[in-house]
C-alpha cells in the first residue's frame, strides 16, 4: 500500500511539473483592443524582418536582414517617442535600490522592457516614488496597458534590442523602453 501511495503522490508532482512547464510555454495573453497606427507598422515591420530572416537561403543573406529592418524601423518611427502604445504587463520587478523594472509585451514576439539591473542603466529604471512608479507598483502581470515613453536609440537597431543573439534579436526582440506613462486601458 505505501509504495502505491508512493507512487501517485510521486506521479501527482510530476505531472504538476510537466503542466507547470508547460503553461509556462503557452503564449502570452495579448490585448484585443485596436493598436495605434504607428504601433501596428511598427510590429509589422518587425515581423516582415523575421520572416525575411527565416526565408533566408543561408547565413550571409540572414545577417542582412538586420540592417534592412534597422533602416525600415528609422523609416517608420523616425522619433523614439512612443505614445500610448497598447501591450500586456509581463514582468514586474525592482532592482536592488528598490528602482522598478517592468516589460510589456507588445505582440507574441515583441517586448518593451527597462533595464534591469542599476549597473549599466540608461535612464530607463522606473524610480521608486515617482509617478509610474506608482501607478505600475499597483499593477499585476496580465494588466492590459497603455504606455507612453521612448524607445532609446542606437545605431545597431535603429532602437536598442538587448538580446544576446542574432536569432533572438530578429525572432523575439527585446527594446530597451523609458516608461514616461502607464495606465491601465479602459480607465
Amino acid at each position: 500500500m505505501f509504495v502505491k501511495s508512493r507512487w501517485v503522490l510521486v506521479s501527482w508532482f510530476v505531472l504538476s511539473g510537466v503542466m507547470a512547464a508547460h503553461a509556462a510555454d503557452d503564449p502570452p495573453k495579448l490585448p484585443t483592443v485596436p493598436l495605434p497606427a504607428d504601433e501596428a507598422l511598427f510590429l509589422k515591420t518587425i515581423e516582415e524582418a523575421r520572416a525575411a530572416y527565416d526565408a533566408a537561403p543561408n547565413e550571409m543573406a540572414r545577417g542582412a536582414t538586420r540592417p534592412a529592418r534597422m533602416r525600415r524601423l528609422c523609416a517608420i518611427q523616425p522619433s523614439p517617442k512612443v505614445r500610448a502604445w497598447v501591450g500586456t504587463v509581463e514582468m514586474l520587478s525592482s532592482t536592488s535600490k528598490g528602482n522598478g523594472v517592468l516589460a510589456v509585451r507588445l505582440s507574441e514576439h515583441v517586448l518593451l522592457h527597462t533595464w534591469n539591473i542599476e549597473t549599466g542603466d540608461v535612464g530607463t529604471l522606473i524610480q521608486v516614488g515617482g509617478k509610474v512608479f506608482e501607478a505600475v507598483s499597483a499593477m499585476k502581470a496580465g494588466a492590459v496597458v497603455s504606455v507612453s515613453g521612448r524607445l532609446i536609440q542606437d545605431d545597431e537597431d535603429c532602437f536598442r534590442e538587448t538580446s544576446v543573439f542574432v536569432y533572438g534579436g530578429m525572432h523575439s526582440p527585446d527594446f530597451l523602453f523609458r516608461f514616461d506613462d502607464v495606465k491601465l486601458v479602459g480607465q
